[in-house]
């Protein structure tokens, strides 16, 4: 009589997979909040106008692009 094993995910992978989850999901979330935070800081100026469209990050280089 043959056994069939259920697939499934050691405990040892759990807490590995949930950090590269939530890193992914840090890395998603970045660049809006760091949009919304240098136009909160532009805001701020008296006297001057200005808005940040749009902003690109890139971790591995630790490097920023801020656009419009």
């Amino acid at each position: 009589m043959s056994r069939k094993r259920k697939f499934y995910i050691k405990k040892r992978f759990h807490f590995p997979i949930l950090i590269v989850v939530l890193l992914l999901a840090f890395s998603l979330y970045l660049p809006f909040w760091i949009k919304k935070h240098v136009n909160q800081l532009l805001s701020d100026i008296p006297g001057y106008y200005g808005e940040v469209e749009d902003v690109d990050v890139s971790l591995i280089r630790g490097a920023y692009v801020l656009e419009g």
